[in-house]
Formats: structure tokens, sequence, C-alpha cells
């Protein structure tokens, strides 16, 4: 963070510079949830991670739900992702989507013993309320930056880290690792 505590905005659950570059949706959701996958991976470590997986398999749905191409969006915040697994958890609901395979896939957790069910849960929140330990993480990817749909591309005057435009421009960027711990 700056000094004043500003920081670029990470538009991490985004997928509308990639369906805008060709990507299919498809492919460009499953990388999102690929992505957020490795996130929690090195958070929390890889082998921790692994070993929970049903609640692995929640979090990717409720990342896929949240893109339903009829009743999600094209760009969420973790905060849309945190209050979609605490409606999961406390009310036993799911978001609404398109694709019926996907309901069930997600509705079927309900039906597991009510302990297994909030220990998978519980999993699933840890994974998202874990990026909330470090408050300048969370502010950065809580943002859905404003999308120019003409330009399709984001807005200007934004305060955003667009790796895109920065990586096509002919500058040189620096990354300081120095204080990153394994």
């Amino acid at each position: 963070p700056g000094r004043n505590g500003e920081l670029p905005a990470f538009p991490f659950f985004d997928i509308r510079p990639q369906i805008a570059a060709g990507m299919s949706r498809e492919a460009a959701v499953q990388e999102k949830v690929d992505r957020y996958g490795e996130l929690i991976s090195y958070v929390i470590g890889r082998e921790a991670n692994e070993n929970a997986f049903v609640a692995n398999e929640i979090l990717a749905n409720l990342i896929v739900a949240l893109f339903d191409p009829v009743h999600g969006s094209d760009a969420y915040a973790i905060s849309d992702l945190l209050g979609a697994a605490y409606r999961m958890q406390v009310d036993h609901e799911i978001p609404e989507v398109s694709d019926p395979e996907l309901e069930a896939t997600l509705i079927r957790h309900f039906n597991a013993e009510e302990y297994r069910f909030q220990t998978s849960i519980d999993a699933v929140m840890n994974r998202i309320t874990k990026l909330k330990e470090r408050d300048f993480i969370w502010r950065m990817l809580n943002f859905v930056p404003e999308w120019d749909d003409d330009t399709r591309q984001y807005a200007d005057e934004q305060m955003l880290l667009d790796l895109d435009r920065l990586l096509d421009s002919s500058k040189v960027i620096l990354v300081d690792t120095g204080e990153f711990r394994p």
C-alpha cells in the first residue's frame, strides 16, 4: 500500500478482458477458478488446500455460479463470493444458475450429514476469509472496475493495476519480492 493506504485495484474475478480478447466464456471462467485455487494454495499451503477436496469443489462451483451467463455477472468482487458462501452456509441457498447440472452439484451438498456439510462449508469460508487477514489484499480483490463496452477495455482514470496495458507498453517493470515469505 501507498503512504495513504491507496493501492491499485486488481480485478481478479473479471472475465471481460478475456472475452474481449476472444477467449470462450467457459475457458475464461475456468482460468479464474484455477487461479483462485493457486492463490489459496499459496496462502494456506498446497497440502492443506488439497486435503479439503469437497471444500475446493464447492468453492470452484460457487465461482462458476457467480459467472453464470444468465443470472451472474462477467465481473464481481471477492465480497460477492463471500456472500454467496455465507448464504449457502446459513440459509442453505445457492446462487441462481441457468445450468441444471451446476445447480444439482451445489444442492447435493445440503443432503450430506449436517456435520459434514458444516465442515466443508467452513473450509470454503476459510479459503475466502483467509485473504481478509491482509486488508490490502482484500481491498485489491474487492473492486470491480468500470468497463467501457465501446472500447472493450477498462475505462480510464481508475486506480487499477491493468497488467495487459502495462505489459503492452514499452516500460520496464520491476517487482520487489523482498518482503515475500515462503
